[in-house]
């Protein structure tokens, strides 16, 4: 069966299920133990050597190497400017449309991308639940050999070490499936990678704290210092991550507005907000999913002679959706609209509404013993 962008969907038989979410949480206590290991405010650096730094977020890789001499073993730590919400928000995604528009707005060089399977979504009680699978193809980071793409098996959601702090969690885990080989993408070289992200609010500085480990295998005939600095630039895109989550609510806010028929104080957001994205993307060459999102953002903001009623409406990612399948074909918008001062009260009540983060207990919440997790304290940075 193929989506609307003619690729495979996938469906995953309980067995194969159970196989993924096993590898996925053995990779997520690995990385919590990790975690509780490394010390970022002293890195040894007979294990760890610096490899790229991106605002407040610093890569390190492996100075020994994995047991494995063909795999590269990095880790990254620091913290994002942006609230936890706003951070999960940019990169959570469910559909290929919200695929596409997140990685455009984190900063990927995206040549093509698509939601193959998604067996578990979000919710208004659990907006950060993800599990599938997803592909991706990009250009290869600082030119090196061909392009590449990967086939991940992706789940988000929530957990808590041993001294029951909450972590927001993200892994990332190649695999391989017929429907959809490796030279189902001429030009492209599939990629063999793992990565685990996890995130924890920083109360004092109102941040993000985040620390990812991951490791990807060797290709080609690069230096492994190209392939480390190609790497992390990629990895670092994450910092990029909260103006997507911002975004998304913006436009939540612009379809309430619709949905009300309110009007709006000033069509100035929309245009500012296109016009960044716009210029953000030029500046970089994006690909023409870079071009789509900002014909969204004109095409949405609408003008004076057209009512809220009639203007169509397109949204940065769909509402939580409970379906187990199916490929989402609405428009990616990246428009913001502001409400008149005299609905600020209803506005507040829509975002407590909608963007409720009282999650229920996840049941995908694996947990570290104690002699292998003694999780530190928030990390006190003085980068």
């Amino acid at each position: 069966m193929f989506g609307p962008d003619r690729c495979p969907q996938i469906k995953l038989s309980p067995e194969d299920r159970a196989m993924y979410d096993y590898a996925a949480r053995k990779f997520l206590q690995d990385t919590v133990a990790e975690r509780a290991k490394f010390n970022a405010k002293n890195i040894d650096l007979q294990h760890w050597a610096f490899v790229k730094r991106r605002k407040e977020v610093n890569i390190f890789s492996s100075v020994p190497g994995s047991t494995n001499r063909s795999t590269i073993l990095m880790v990254g730590t620091g913290l994002i400017d942006g609230r936890l919400e706003d951070v999960m928000g940019g990169l959570h995604c469910d559909t290929t449309h919200g695929l596409r528009t997140a990685k455009v707005l984190l900063g990927y060089d995206l040549k093509d991308g698509s939601v193959l399977n998604a067996h578990e979504r979000r919710t208004p009680e659990d907006p950060f639940r993800f599990a599938g699978i997803k592909w991706f193809a990009g250009k290869c980071a600082w030119g090196l050999l061909h392009d590449r793409d990967a086939l991940t098996y992706e789940r988000m959601g929530t957990t808590t070490d041993a001294r029951g702090h909450e972590l927001t969690y993200h892994t990332l885990q190649s695999i391989k499936r017929p429907e959809w080989p490796s030279e189902s993408t001429p030009g492209m070289l599939r990629q063999h990678t793992a990565s685990c992200y996890l995130y924890r609010r920083h109360h004092r500085t109102n941040k993000t704290e985040i620390f990812l480990w991951g490791s990807i295998l060797k290709f080609g005939s690069a230096p492994e210092k190209a392939i480390q600095l190609g790497v992390a630039s990629t990895w670092l895109n994450v910092v990029r991550s909260p103006r997507g989550g911002r975004a998304k609510q913006f436009s939540a806010l612009m379809d309430e507005a619709d949905s009300h028929q309110w009007m709006p104080s000033s069509l100035e957001a929309p245009a500012r907000i296109a016009t960044s994205v716009a210029a953000a993307n030029r500046s970089s060459g994006r690909t023409r999913f870079a071009r789509a999102v900002t014909r969204a953002c004109a095409r949405t903001a609408p003008s004076s002679t057209t009512s809220s009623s009639s203007a169509s409406k397109s949204h940065l990612d769909p509402k939580p959706n409970s379906s187990l399948s199916g490929y989402d074909t609405s428009e990616c918008s990246t428009v913001s609209m502001s409400l008149s001062s005299s609905r600020s009260s209803r506005r507040d009540s829509f975002l407590s509404r909608t963007f409720s983060f009282k999650r229920p207990l996840d049941p995908f919440r694996p947990r570290v013993s104690l002699s292998d997790d003694e999780a530190p304290d928030e990390l006190d940075l003085d980068w």
